[in-house]
């Protein structure tokens, strides 16, 4: 099994260094607020940056409601501040929605997360990204509590699909890896590192990504009688 997964993660190095491909650096603050059992409420605010500074940044607010044990559902609203080619900053808009179903496994953690995300006033750009077009987005997880450690472990893939009948529509644009950890201390903070590899496909011209995501979220906990808090899992799921 191990040599399976080194086999796996060698060949999307392989791959993604025979391709065009740069750096960037995400860095995600934010603050929870549960609102009763079944709703919350995040506000969160992401800057991306590359060897030349800011490229993308983004406040977004995102309320969540708990449908069943093992489902939740929610809305984002995302104001996007984004570098063109030119070097100008120009802005956008773009809502999610998402149903996030998972269960666990004593310690184990199995996912999936479902997104259609919808962009307006759009940025005229000659590089063309899927990451603010109109997309379905589908995203199996696995990430494991380690006992008696701080560290929890994660990993997952994201597609992205473009129903739009346009040149570059109807079809898979973008598959997104994901491996990193969260931290689990006694602080009221969730804090996450992530290694992530962006690949564009089915695209011309397709410059992909090596990223490195850090995130620190506060938890506001509305009273001391409640529970300690559950394990996050990244303040905004990317």
């Amino acid at each position: 099994m191990k040599w399976s997964v080194a086999a796996i993660f060698a060949l999307i190095i392989h791959v993604s260094f025979a391709q065009q491909s740069e750096s960037q650096l995400w860095m995600e603050t934010g603050v929870k607020c549960n609102l009763n059992k079944k709703t919350d409420l995040t506000f969160d605010w992401t800057n991306r940056i590359d060897e030349f500074g800011l490229v993308t940044s983004f406040p977004q607010i995102s309320f969540r409601y708990k449908l069943l044990k093992w489902v939740k559902s929610s809305v984002d609203y995302r104001w996007v501040i984004s570098k063109d080619d030119n070097g100008n900053y120009s802005t956008g808009n773009r809502i999610n929605a998402n149903l996030i179903a998972n269960h666990k496994f004593k310690r184990l953690d199995i996912g999936l997360r479902a997104r259609y995300q919808y962009s307006f006033n759009r940025f005229v750009s000659s590089n063309y990204d899927p990451e603010f077009d109109v997309a379905y987005r589908f995203r199996p997880s696995i990430s494991y509590d380690i006992n008696n450690s701080i560290f929890a472990p994660h990993a997952n893939v994201e597609f992205f699909y473009s129903p739009e009948n346009s040149p570059l529509g109807n079809r898979f644009t973008r598959i997104r890896y994901q491996i990193g950890v969260e931290l689990e201390t006694k602080l009221p903070f969730d804090f996450g590192i992530t290694y992530l590899y962006d690949q564009k496909i089915n695209l011309p011209n397709a410059v992909n990504k090596h990223v490195l995501n850090l995130s620190a979220t506060y938890i506001f906990k509305r009273s001391e009688s409640k529970k300690t808090k559950q394990k996050g899992k990244n303040l905004r799921d990317l």
